[in-house]
C-alpha cells in the first residue's frame, strides 16, 4: 500500500508515528530478548527513537503554520504500518539483526524526507525538510557507532 501526503505537516506527523511505532518495536523486542548486548542497544533505540519523535514536534510547534501547510502531492511507495509489521515480524535476535532493523528504518525516514524534498518547492519549506534530513541522517550515524560498539562488547 502507498501513503500519500498532502502537506509537510502530514509528513511530518508520519514521522513523529513512525519513531513512536519504532520505540514501541524496540521495546518489545528488548523484553523478549534474552542476550545483555541485544537488551541494551535495543532499550537505548527505543530511547533514541522517543526523542527524535520529541524533536520533530517540537519542530511542528515552532514551524508557522503556512510552511505546514505547504501542499505537495509526494507518494511513498512503501506504507508505514507495513515496515514497522515487517520489521517485527522477522524480529532482531542478534546484535547485526538489530543493525539491519535500525538500518531499515533509518533508511524510510531518509528517503521520506529526501522525496519531500523534491516535491515543495516554497522555499521555507524546503529549508526544514532539509534540516529534517539531517536530523535523521546524524541519527542514523549515531545509530551504526552505537551498534557497532555493542558490537564489539
Amino acid at each position: 500500500m502507498n501513503t500519500t501526503f498532502k502537506t509537510l505537516e502530514s509528513l511530518i506527523h508520519n514521522s513523529i508515528e513512525i519513531h513512536h511505532q519504532a520505540a514501541e518495536l524496540y521495546r518489545s523486542l528488548e523484553n523478549e530478548s534474552s542476550d545483555e548486548r541485544c537488551r541494551i542497544l535495543l532499550g537505548e533505540m527505543a530511547g533514541k527513537e522517543l526523542e527524535m519523535a520529541k524533536l520533530l514536534g517540537e519542530f511542528l510547534h515552532r514551524t508557522p503554520r503556512g510552511t505546514l501547510n505547504t501542499y505537495m502531492q509526494y507518494t511513498l511507495e512503501e506504507d508505514p504500518q507495513d515496515l514497522v509489521a515487517t520489521a517485527r515480524s522477522e524480529g532482531a535476535g542478534t546484535v547485526e539483526q538489530i543493525g539491519q532493523l535500525g538500518q531499515k528504518l533509518h533508511c524510510y525516514q531518509i528517503n521520506l524526507m529526501e522525496g519531500a524534498l523534491h516535491e515543495v518547492a516554497a522555499e521555507e519549506a524546503c529549508e526544514l525538510l532539509e534540516n529534517l534530513l539531517q536530523l535523521e541522517k546524524a541519527e542514523g550515524r549515531a545509530f551504526t557507532r552505537r551498534a557497532d560498539s555493542i558490537h564489539d562488547m
